[in-house]
C-alpha cells in the first residue's frame, strides 16, 4: 500500500509539473469603426449606432484561464464582456422592433456584446523559434441592443452559440521575448465572427509574463430577426500568471 501511495504521489507530481495553469487579465481602450444595426433584420431601419454611443474610446477587459493537458493539448476559457452606451440624435426616423424612433430627439442607446469561449488547441510545433497550434472553439454570445426615447424603451436581446476555429503562432526571439498572433473566427452566409490579436510578450520569469499589442474584433449576423455588424479595435495590455 505504501508503495502504491508513493507511486501515485510521484505520478501526480509529474502530471502537475507537465500540465500548468495560466491566468491572464487583459484590458485597454477600445474604438468602434462600425456598428450598423437593424431590428428586425428584414423590416427594421438600418442605422449607425455610433451616432448615439460615439466611437470611443471605451474600456474593454478580458479574463482567460488556460490548462495545459500536456505538451500538445491545451484548453482555454475566456470571458470577454463589452458594453458601451451614450445619448445622441438620429439622422432619420428608425423603426426598431415595434417602435419608430424619430430624428432630432435625444435618444439613449446601450450596446452589449458579451462572449464566453471554450477552446481546444493542438500544438504541432514547439521549439526555441516557434510555437504553432490550431483547434476549435465554442463561443456563447450574450448580446443586447437597447434604444430609449421620450420614456419609451425597446430592447433586443440575443443568446446564441457559435462554433469557431482558432490558430496560434508565437515567434520566439529568445527566452524572454516573443511575438504572438492569436486568432479565432469563422464565416457563413448568416454571419461571421473574427477576433485577432497581435502581441509582443515579455516572459519576466517562469511565473509572470507581460504582453502588449492590438486586438481587432469584427463580425455580425444578417437574418430576419436582426442585422448587426460591428468592428472594434483595442490597444491591450495583458498580465499572465503561470502556476
Amino acid at each position: 500500500m505504501k508503495k502504491i501511495l508513493l507511486t501515485a504521489l510521484a505520478l501526480f507530481s509529474v502530471v502537475q509539473a507537465e500540465t500548468p495553469w495560466k491566468v491572464t487579465l487583459e484590458g485597454g481602450p477600445v474604438w468602434f469603426s462600425r456598428n450598423d444595426v437593424a431590428v428586425p433584420g428584414d423590416e427594421g431601419t438600418q442605422f449607425n449606432l455610433l451616432e448615439l454611443t460615439g466611437d470611443g474610446p471605451d474600456f474593454a477587459g478580458r479574463f482567460m484561464l488556460e490548462r495545459k493537458i500536456n505538451d500538445r493539448h491545451l484548453v482555454r476559457l475566456e470571458l470577454a464582456p463589452i458594453a458601451i452606451e451614450g445619448t445622441g440624435t438620429l439622422d432619420k426616423d428608425v423603426l426598431f422592433r415595434s417602435t419608430t424612433f424619430t430624428t432630432d430627439v435625444p435618444t439613449k442607446a446601450r450596446y452589449e456584446f458579451n462572449t464566453y469561449r471554450l477552446s481546444y488547441r493542438y500544438t504541432w510545433q514547439d521549439d526555441e523559434r516557434w510555437t504553432l497550434g490550431a483547434g476549435g472553439s465554442i463561443l456563447v454570445r450574450d448580446a443586447l441592443i437597447e434604444l430609449s426615447q421620450n420614456g419609451v424603451t425597446e430592447t433586443e436581446e440575443d443568446l446564441g452559440v457559435v462554433p469557431l476555429l482558432n490558430f496560434y503562432a508565437a515567434r520566439h526571439f529568445n527566452d524572454s521575448w516573443s511575438l504572438i498572433f492569436d486568432a479565432l473566427g469563422a464565416a457563413s452566409p448568416q454571419g461571421r465572427a473574427f477576433d485577432l490579436a497581435l502581441l509582443l510578450e515579455w516572459q519576466a520569469d517562469p511565473a509572470w509574463d507581460l504582453a502588449c499589442g492590438v486586438r481587432s474584433i469584427e463580425g455580425g449576423a444578417d437574418n430576419d430577426t436582426v442585422y448587426t455588424f460591428a468592428w472594434l479595435t483595442s490597444a491591450v495590455v495583458q498580465v499572465g500568471y503561470n502556476f
